[in-house]
């Protein structure tokens, strides 16, 4: 198994001890499951590690005791304590989550690098764009490129009218964050999230900056979930028409709304939105059907 071990180590108190103290939680960490579980006795963790047993009990004691000088102040500074059968690192989660973090990040960052290879390649050659969109006309067609200045002057609004719409690539640039990330992926991009779709890729700056937008959720804990409703950030949310400026001006960053705070404000003006955008699509309906 696999165990990141952060640099911050150094600068912690745990290094100022003897190397067989640090030998022993090296051994700790080597030896724990996922759930930050060290199965064996005293003696046995000394074994593992190569120390004299009188060391090992040194360490193990230490580990159990609080530490004022630890950068950590949940348990008091302790690292571990004893459970049956063995020990707990008590602070294995907090390490953990921030290893997937990292993990989120160096994925999203490899995926990005690659999608901008792949697109200055395609503008070296002709490529083609034939996505239907469902209840969209105009968003399909032939597109020649041949250098990354006629990619430009492409995406400028040539009379009146936006640059082709990237279907499968919004899409699939949503679906790898929000699988990366743990917000809603989406099945596909038709009717009303269609229209609200064309609607916001008429906008220059949403087309700029949709996909730094998408890529902010995840630094949400608000919108990854973390709210007295358990909601999670989806495609229809994403269309509507102040959600980007609102991601780009860091309105759902970093916080963890309480019933009495700004979650509250904000689902419930989502819930307006949100009923809103029904009665738009019944009364269009009814339009239709006249």
């Amino acid at each position: 198994m696999f165990v990141k071990l952060w640099s911050d180590i150094l600068e912690s108190s745990l290094w100022d001890e003897s190397s067989d103290i640090r030998i022993v939680w090296i051994t700790l960490l080597a030896m724990s499951n996922q759930d930050g579980y060290v199965r064996g006795t005293d003696k046995a963790i000394g074994r593992r590690a190569g120390v004299p047993e009188k060391s090992a009990n040194e360490a193990i004691a230490k580990f159990l005791a609080p530490d004022p000088y630890s950068h950590i102040e949940e348990h008091e500074g302790r690292r571990i304590e004893r459970v049956p059968g063995g020990f707990t690192l008590l602070n294995y989660a907090h390490y953990r989550e921030l290893q997937r973090e990292s993990d989120r990040r160096e994925y999203m960052k490899n995926l990005m690098a690659e999608k901008r290879a792949a697109e200055k390649a395609a503008s070296t050659k002709p490529i083609s764009v034939s996505t239907p969109l469902a209840g969209v006309s105009n968003v399909s067609g032939q597109v020649d490129t041949d250098t990354e200045a006629d990619t430009e002057e492409r995406n400028r609004i040539v009379g009146g009218k936006p640059p082709l719409l990237p279907l499968s690539d919004i899409l699939e640039v949503w679906n790898d964050h929000a699988k990366a990330y743990g917000f809603r992926q989406t099945r596909k991009i038709d009717g009303e999230r269609a229209r609200a779709l064309k609607a916001r890729w008429k906008d220059a700056d949403w087309r700029e900056n949709w996909q730094e937008a998408v890529r902010k959720i995840g630094e949400s804990p608000f919108l990854l979930g973390e709210n007295d409703r358990g909601w999670k950030a989806d495609m229809d949310w994403f269309l509507r028409q102040k959600t980007l400026n609102r991601l780009l001006e860091g309105t759902y960053g970093g916080r963890k709304p309480t019933s009495t705070g700004l979650g509250k404000e904000l689902i419930e003006e989502m819930e307006r939105e949100k009923q809103e955008a029904a009665r738009n699509e019944e009364k269009s309906l009814r339009q239709g059907d006249g």
